[in-house]
C-alpha cells in the first residue's frame, strides 16, 4: 500500500515506502539480470545504485531518484549493448 508523502517526484518504479512497483519489479529483473550476467561489475553497480535509492526514499527524493535513475541508465545502456553486440555476432557469423 503506498503512502503520500510530500517532497518531491518518486524515483521510476519505486513506490512511497521505498518498494519496487509491479512493473517496476518486472524490468528490474530482466534488465538487471541480463547486465548482471553479461557485464558483471555494471550489473553490480547497478544493483547496488538502485538499493541505495530505494532506503532513501523517505528521508531524500532527490537522492532517491537520482541514485534509481542512474541504476536505470546503467542497466538501459549494459542491455543494449549486450542485444546489439549479440545481434552483431548472430549476423557476421
Amino acid at each position: 500500500m503506498d503512502v503520500a508523502v510530500a517532497g518531491g517526484r518518486l524515483p521510476l518504479g519505486v513506490d512511497a515506502n521505498g518498494d519496487l512497483t509491479r512493473k517496476g519489479s518486472v524490468c528490474a529483473f530482466l534488465l538487471g539480470t541480463l547486465a548482471l550476467f553479461a557485464v558483471l561489475p555494471a550489473g553490480l553497480v547497478g544493483i547496488l545504485l538502485s538499493d541505495a535509492g530505494m532506503r532513501r526514499v523517505a528521508t531524500d527524493r532527490a537522492a532517491a531518484r537520482r541514485l534509481v535513475g542512474w541504476s536505470w541508465i546503467i542497466f538501459a545502456v549494459t542491455d543494449v549493448l549486450v542485444l546489439a553486440g549479440g545481434t552483431a555476432y548472430l549476423l557476421l557469423a
